[in-house]
This record gives structure tokens, sequence and C-alpha cells, in this order.
């Protein structure tokens, strides 16, 4: 029947969300004009944390009505938390640190490995400047954070629940 009407089976495709071309453009342009204005022996890394997690997850498919379509599943989640910086100019140049947790701490310790692997080289930090400006601005972000930070929360039972504050 589905077939009959037009539908398919088949995954969705993943796109990026809440991309903001004007921002990517205005990053692009900052990073050209830093590149051009350093020389080659300045190090520009790029710093992020990222959390690999090890586990199932369960797809969608065609169910008959009123039954369950049981996917064995291991029955634990293993999570590596990964903080690192890539050099943009050689990617072979990573800083990496596995930590028990992404927080300042494990940044400090991140960037001091950093700077001890390029004791001559030239570099300047914009993380603290980019977060102090972050913050002066906060007002900017309200609809953003509003977003990301609420009191709805997903129970295992797949209910959720709101303080409505």
């Amino acid at each position: 029947m589905l077939h009959i009407i037009g539908f398919v089976f088949k995954k969705t495709t993943g796109i990026p969300c809440e991309c903001d071309i004007a921002e990517q453009k205005k990053f692009v342009s900052k990073m050209s004009k830093i590149f051009k204005t350093q020389d080659a022996d300045t190090v520009i890394y790029y710093a992020d944390g990222v959390h690999p997690t090890h586990n199932c997850r369960t797809t969608c498919g065609w169910i008959e009505k009123g039954s369950e379509f049981k996917q064995p599943m291991v029955s634990g989640r293993d999570r590596v938390n990964i903080n690192a910086l890539i050099n943009a100019r050689d990617v072979t140049d990573v800083v990496m640190l596995d930590c028990a947790s992404v927080n300042a701490d494990s940044t400090q310790t991140l960037y001091q490995k950093a700077l001890e692997r390029n004791v001559s080289a030239k570099k300047d930090v914009e993380f603290r400047e980019a977060i102090n400006n972050f913050f002066k601005n906060i007002g900017l972000y309200k609809s953003e954070l509003e977003s990301l930070l609420t009191l709805n929360f997903r129970l295992n039972n797949s209910q959720s629940i709101s303080f409505g504050v």
C-alpha cells in the first residue's frame, strides 16, 4: 500500500542544522586575514572536544502494527572524552588529551602541552578573547541559548517532563 501511494523505505539524509551562512562567511574572512598576516612559522590550532560513544542505536523500519521488532544491543555504553588541537597548516600535528572530562582543567592541560610542543613558535590565542566577547554580548545569543537550555527533560521511558518556569 505504501508503495502504491508513493512511499519508499529508506534512511534519512543528515544535514548540518542551524547553519548561519553569514557567520560562516565572517569566519572564513577573518581566518583568511589571519593566514595572510602571519608568517609560515606561526602555528594556528583549531580546538575541539569530542566524545566518541560505543553503543548500538535502534533503526526505523516498517513493522506490523501492534507488534515489536526487538534488536539485540550491548548492555552498556563506553564513552571516551578527547580534548584536542589540530594545526591548520599541518593536519598531522595534533595535540590530544584523553581526559575524564572536557572542562577548564583539561583545556588548560591541553594548551600547556601545545606550548611545550611549540616552544619557539609565535602564537596568539584568540580563545580567551572569543569567550570574553561571548559573555560581553550574551544578549545577542538569547534565543539560541533559550532553545538549548530548557527545563524540559526526556525520561528513559520516552516521556517528557517540564518544570514550566
